[in-house]
């Protein structure tokens, strides 16, 4: 019996500093990676604002190829959508749109995930260096205001994220490079 209330002890203990650090981590998440591309801003800009063309660098669309992708809105620029629908847990289901394209500067895009209800943003910032070089950065931030839960799952998916970013820039590089 002594063994039993030292397990319930010792997890009720380890439950409870869970849920004080949790109280304790940030409420706002971010993730941001950025690459030099050669290629003027123009070139690079295209193949963000028209989510067609993401199929040629997306991270998300090799993990899975098979997933249903659908557009809707405009083919490019604010009101654009891409929603997409996989069966994969790493690349899950949800849609994202344009919501303010400054042509050859900044991208801003609302995403909304399945089973996520808090607001999610990626932004995309292109800084033309030379006539044929661009610094891009791609960004990503959320807010889970007290959420423990969410707080935790951020915290873990962060890592991830910032891999994803980096493979998708890469490959983004390399498709307008090639081209």
């Amino acid at each position: 019996m002594k063994i039993l209330k030292f397990i319930f002890i010792t997890l009720l203990s380890l439950l409870s500093v869970l849920v004080i650090v949790g109280f304790f981590l940030p409420s706002q998440y971010a993730v941001r990676q950025s690459i030099t591309i050669q290629a003027p801003a123009e070139e690079v800009f295209q193949a963000v604002n028209n989510f067609k063309a993401w199929e040629n660098w997306s991270p998300w669309h090799l993990m899975d190829p098979n997933q249903r992708v659908t557009y809707q809105g405009t083919a490019a620029g604010v009101g654009a959508i891409m929603a997409w629908h996989s069966k994969k847990r790493s690349v899950g289901s949800g849609k994202q749109e344009i919501v303010v394209s400054d042509p050859n500067r900044h991208i801003k895009m609302a995403l909304a995930f399945e089973g996520w209800d808090k607001p999610t943003y990626a932004t995309w910032a292109f800084k033309e260096l030379s006539e044929n070089s661009t610094h891009v950065t791609w960004s990503y931030e959320t807010e889970v205001e007290n959420h423990i839960l969410h707080k935790y799952l951020c915290l873990l998916m962060q890592p991830f994220l910032k891999n994803n970013y980096k493979e998708g820039l890469d490959r983004l590089k390399r498709y307008i490079e090639k081209a």
